[in-house]
């Protein structure tokens, strides 16, 4: 959308600054309680919102914030300036509102090029199935094979052992103990929070981390668990990177379901290995 030059320089809320301390990721529109004002200086006209800290090494180093303007509330498409009713023109800048005429034909344009290029694609698809179609069937008719279809097993590990993954060595410890989200700001505020160890050795020659975004956590009921390690310190996500041949023992913290097998699916496109571990809370 248009750029908010209103907000350039202006101080954060307190409830802002408390969201990020809090590391805190905010999803609401204006009618919501958990809606944060940007700044207490400006006129808060939006619509929504998406607050996501920014996190380093432990560190919140700021947020990123995407903002939905209400639709009923125009602004000037080049300095910003708030317009009331159908202005044709910009009261401050002078600026026309409408879509210029070259842009409108630019994008019809494109839209005829792209068109024709996706049905001659098509068409060569066609000719080529077919040319291929008829070979097979003048030559032979394959024999029906009585050989059964190998279907492929991912690795499967357990609490306690070890393996190698993405040139990393994994452990995940069976020492697991139960702790509480203590952030009065979040859906998960005093829910019960699984700590399970983990413990990381980087094999490669060089600098490398687990990706947060390679393993997947699953509860007692097959479903996608809660990852909730932005809520703690020491959690694997934050621990950093490591050189070649240094180790650490950090956490992955998920909401407990209830009591059963729990997984984890690690998974880098290339390799895929899976923990099943039982949960019980005594």
């Amino acid at each position: 959308g248009t750029s908010r030059r209103e907000l350039v320089e202006k101080p954060v809320s307190q409830k802002l600054e408390q969201v990020m301390q809090d590391r805190e990721t905010v999803l609401a529109d204006s009618t919501q309680r958990q809606y944060v004002t940007i700044s207490d200086s400006f006129s808060d006209e939006f619509q929504s919102q998406v607050i996501s800290p920014i996190i380093s090494h432990g560190d919140v180093l700021g947020a990123v914030i995407m903002l939905s303007k209400n639709e009923k509330v125009k602004y000037c498409k080049n300095c910003g300036e708030k317009l009331t009713g159908d202005c044709k023109k910009c009261p401050k800048c002078g600026a026309s509102q409408s879509i210029p005429v070259w842009v409108i034909i630019v994008i019809v344009v494109a839209v005829i090029l792209i068109l024709a290029l996706a049905f001659g694609s098509n068409d060569s698809d066609n000719g080529n199935s077919v040319g291929n179609e008829n070979s097979v069937n003048s030559n032979s008719t394959p024999a029906p094979s009585n050989s059964p279809t190998a279907t492929p097993q991912d690795d499967v590990y357990g609490f306690d052992e070890t393996f190698v993954w993405d040139d990393l060595e994994i452990t995940i410890g069976s020492n697991y103990s139960f702790t509480t989200v203590d952030n009065r700001y979040s859906d998960f505020n005093g829910q019960t929070t699984i700590q399970l160890p983990i413990t990381v050795k980087n094999l490669s020659s060089e600098t490398h981390s687990i990706n947060m975004f390679m393993y997947k956590i699953y509860n007692s009921s097959g479903t996608e668990a809660e990852d909730v390690d932005s809520y703690f310190d020491d959690a694997v996500d934050f621990a950093g990177d490591l050189r070649s041949g240094a180790s650490y023992t950090k956490y992955l913290y998920f909401l407990y379901d209830g009591d059963g097998t729990y997984a984890i699916e690690f998974d880098n496109y290339s390799e895929k290995i899976t923990v099943e571990f039982d949960i019980v809370k005594a």
